[in-house]
């Protein structure tokens, strides 16, 4: 399973208030251009931190090869969506 951390700030920044659906369409979208379809999105919010600086939204994500979670990571990264 590849767990990613997108930064609660990001999504803010990328897609304006808290539009974390639309930050998990992204990647569906992106994971779904690339042909990808047998994998299970499972999301959830790390907000434990005192710093709203380190909130994420956490996406687990089963099925993927390493190879195209890297290339996620990458996307995401590039897209402004990872640190």
């Amino acid at each position: 399973m590849a767990v990613f951390r997108l930064p609660i700030r990001l999504i803010r920044e990328r897609f304006g208030g808290d539009n974390f659906d639309d930050a998990g369409d992204w990647v569906d979208g992106w994971l779904r251009d690339r042909g990808e379809r047998r994998y299970r999105i499972e999301y959830s919010f790390d907000a434990e931190h005192a710093n709203p600086w380190f909130h994420a939204m956490v996406m687990q994500i089963d099925g993927l090869s390493d190879a195209v979670g890297e290339a996620l990571r990458r996307g995401l990264a590039e897209e402004g969506l990872g640190d």
